[in-house]
């Protein structure tokens, strides 16, 4: 923007940053439910032609990924490096 002859500037707002010295905890993506509503929920979800076989595999799946997501909020992971440490002797 040019500046016209005898035109004054605006003024601009001085700005303050505040920062935090902690990051905020990080929410899941997945929301955790509860082992009632996720198994409803999956029911509803299944086809009525679903099987007590599917049923039981969806449940064996939600489980597995709820453990996973226990595992994550509580630090118990391991770095992509560290498993291609831990892999490479069975990958040669």
């Amino acid at each position: 923007m040019a500046k016209v002859k005898g035109e004054r500037m605006p003024k601009v707002k001085e700005h303050t940053a505040t920062y935090q010295t902690k990051k905020p905890k990080r929410k899941s993506r997945i929301e955790r439910l509860r082992p009632r509503e996720a198994s409803l929920k999956l029911l509803q979800r299944m086809s009525d032609t679903a099987t007590f076989e599917d049923i039981l595999y969806g449940l064996y799946v939600l489980e597995k990924v709820d453990k996973g997501l226990e595992a994550v909020e509580k630090g118990q992971t391991v770095s992509h490096e560290e498993v291609k440490r831990r892999m490479s002797k069975w990958l040669k």
